[in-house]
Formats: structure tokens, sequence, C-alpha cells
């Protein structure tokens, strides 16, 4: 998920000094297109913040990296494969 935890883990993922032929995709999967940092909604409201600052996109924020964004939920996961 794209909260604080599934996008610091993602990010950190991404800059892990990885040989080139072991290095893994990563994916961040959210139901929502927007990371909300709840804490900025009040600079929001009394026009202190933009919008993009309180809730920006994952593409947004994963632009620069190798980290893949997809908007979905998952149900499970498959650790066998």
């Amino acid at each position: 998920g794209g909260g604080f935890g599934g996008l610091n883990t993602a990010l950190a993922l991404n800059d892990l000094p990885w040989p080139s032929d072991m290095k893994p995709t990563i994916t961040l999967l959210d139901k929502k297109e927007r990371f909300v940092f709840l804490p900025l909604l009040y600079e929001l409201c009394v026009d202190d913040a933009s919008p993009e600052e309180v809730a920006p996109t994952f593409k947004s924020l994963l632009e620069g990296t190798d980290i893949e964004f997809v908007q979905c939920g998952a149900d499970g996961v498959d650790a066998k494969t």
C-alpha cells in the first residue's frame, strides 16, 4: 500500500545497492491515485499549502525512481512465485 510504510519501503528498496543482474522490480500498489498527508489539511484549508503539497500523486512522488505504481487493490500475496 501507498501509506507511509509502503512508500518508504519501496523507496528504500529502490535505493539499495543491488547488483545490476539482481535488482528486483518494485511495484507499489494503492487504491488511490494520491498520497494524502493529513497533517497538512489545515494548511490547505487556510490557503497556506497547495493541493499538490498535501496530496501529491504517486506518479509525481516516484518520478526519477525505478518504482512502478499501479492503482489497484490486492486480495492476497502469492509468496511461492
